[in-house]
């Protein structure tokens, strides 16, 4: 009878299982044929493996240059924080600026070698947060120095020197020792060429790594918190001016921020609204310090503030982060 022949079960897919191996698929498998290596086609996709192979590679270099960017960045800001009066400042703003100066020495500069004739846009996002950490860092060690917002123009000419690695100077100047056709800075009728102007050649050894504004503008956002810190700090350490003086600077980054306008990206308007709590924190700090400052011993202040503090965070606690 036609009803007691089996048929193929279905499995839960709602399709017909084959016995065999699965139809078509088992009998393509046996039929493998050589790939032909010298085809155009298979040449065309090797070079782009390796091109990809490269990048890939080098993406994953800048990422670890970034990372210890802002490895050393963060210690930078929690020696800076070591600051208490006049006492000790001008020797750990010299330590400070000896290590701002080794980070641009070492880590920034091969990060400028790394993406020396390549697309920088296509490695932004690699090293973006050691760039934003560098530059909390940079704008930190300015204010308590000259006390002044930096501008980007600052970073760049005086906090971005970048030179190459001696080894990698080496390897170009044996390079040039190499005759050539064609002479880079001169033709054969002694005329200049256009680039080197009146003979003059720029040096090989410096470097160039842009700072984007936008990566500028988000370092200061973070700058804004360590000024929070400081205030408090500032508080502990007895000195009960410097938060007035605070509560002033952060209304104008406050107010440049709000000129600014809504712009797209998730990540500046989460650093705007953390700027706006930091200098809420600063102006219930010189509140309280106006209103009930008279009445309350300096020793006891910080745990004052400590317990009015509507979000419980607890300013009496002055660790950072390791």
């Amino acid at each position: 009878m036609a009803g007691d022949q089996r048929r193929p079960k279905r499995n839960d897919g709602g399709y017909r299982r084959n016995r065999k191996g699965g139809g078509n698929h088992g009998m393509a498998s046996k039929q493998k044929k050589d790939v032909d290596m010298s085809s155009p086609v298979i040449q065309a996709f090797s070079t782009f493996q390796a091109e990809l192979d490269r990048k890939h590679d080098k993406y994953e270099r800048v990422v670890k240059l970034s990372r210890d960017v802002t490895i050393e960045s963060k210690r930078i800001i929690f020696l800076l924080h070591r600051i208490s009066g006049n006492e000790n400042k001008e020797g750990i703003l010299k330590e400070a600026s000896e290590r701002l100066e080794q980070v641009q020495s070492t880590m920034l500069s091969r990060i400028a070698e790394e993406l020396e004739s390549e697309t920088v846009d296509i490695f932004l996002r690699a090293f973006t947060a050691g760039l934003q950490e560098y530059v909390e860092a940079v704008a930190f060690f300015v204010y308590l120095k000259a006390g002044h917002l930096v501008t980007q123009q600052q970073i760049t000419d005086e906090y971005m020197q970048l030179k190459r690695s001696p080894v990698k100077e080496e390897e170009e100047s044996t390079e040039d020792k190499i005759p050539s056709e064609q002479d880079p800075v001169k033709d054969t009728t002694d005329n200049i060429l256009p680039g080197t102007e009146g003979g003059a050649v720029s040096d090989p050894s410096s470097l160039t790594l842009n700072l984007p504004p936008l990566e500028y503008i988000l370092g200061l956002a973070d700058f804004t918190g360590e000024l929070m810190r400081l205030c408090i700090n500032s508080i502990g350490d007895g000195d009960l001016k410097l938060p007035y003086e605070l509560v002033d600077f952060l209304r104008r980054v406050f107010d440049g921020f709000r000129l600014i306008g809504n712009q797209s990206g998730r990540e500046l308007t989460r650093k705007v609204q953390t700027l706006r709590q930091s200098l809420s924190k600063v102006e219930n700090v010189c509140y309280t310090l106006q209103v009930r400052g008279s009445e309350i011993p300096k020793h006891m202040l910080l745990d004052v503030l400590s317990t009015d503090e509507p979000d419980g965070e607890g300013f009496a606690h002055r660790e950072v982060e390791t």
